[in-house]
């Protein structure tokens, strides 16, 4: 159905086809199928994330499977940040143990404050030909959570960090009071050249007599106070 997406309807030339255009609607599954409890429901619920067809940096929406049924959430114009994106985002701020390696996997999208974010798991693996097994050992590592359409926005918080350590909820609870106290700043910069400056300034001779008097005085200016 997705690749035969155009507008709200469907279009099997959606692809393209002579001289029909393809469509930019169109969408394509990006990621394995999440499983999560449904904390409103308290059941469990599949999503189903999908991108555009040929920019999987962007989410196009999302599907969400229940025993009620299956609902399409639309996320375009939203411009929000595919998973992939997020994770690739979140892999760029580790920095690499000195054995085995660090890999961002699994993102998941969820609301903090309003806002969507993805949370994204941080998973330590084996290098190539050091597990003693014939599988390599994998293991949590971290969490990061990052703003699904800010992707300067973000925190990332390691299961062991110096001499503290995080685990399950105290995980989670750290990576987000890290991710709402580092809001991104407002300021912006803007370059350019000074070319005028439009406030004049004033000179002895435009001030009025009684200015000149008044500025002369300074703090005596008051009557009341001359006679002190």
């Amino acid at each position: 159905m997705g690749a035969h997406r155009r507008g709200n309807g469907f279009d099997i030339f959606a692809g393209g086809f002579g001289w029909i255009t393809a469509s930019t609607d169109r969408v394509e599954i990006s990621d394995t199928t999440r499983w999560i409890i449904d904390p409103d429901t308290n059941k469990i619920t599949a999503l189903v994330a999908v991108d555009f067809v040929g920019q999987a940096q962007t989410m196009a929406g999302m599907f969400r499977l229940t025993d009620g049924g299956i609902y399409y959430y639309d996320m375009k114009g939203l411009d929000v940040k595919s998973g992939l994106q997020a994770q690739n985002v979140i892999e760029s701020h580790i920095s690499m143990p000195t054995s085995g390696s660090y890999t961002a996997q699994m993102p998941l999208i969820y609301p903090i404050n309003g806002e969507n974010a993805w949370f994204v798991p941080i998973y330590w693996q084996t290098a190539q030909g050091e597990s003693t097994s014939a599988q390599a050992t994998i293991k949590l590592a971290g969490l990061g959570i990052i703003d699904a359409v800010n992707l300067d926005h973000l925190a990332i918080v390691m299961t062991s960090e110096g001499s503290k350590t995080y685990e399950g909820p105290d995980l989670v609870a750290e990576a987000k009071s890290r991710f709402e106290g580092n809001q991104p700043s407002t300021e912006k910069t803007v370059n350019g050249t000074l070319e005028k400056v439009l406030i004049r300034q004033q000179r002895e001779h435009d001030i009025r007599p009684n200015d000149q008097r008044n500025r002369l005085r300074g703090k005596h200016s008051n009557p009341e106070l001359q006679r002190c």
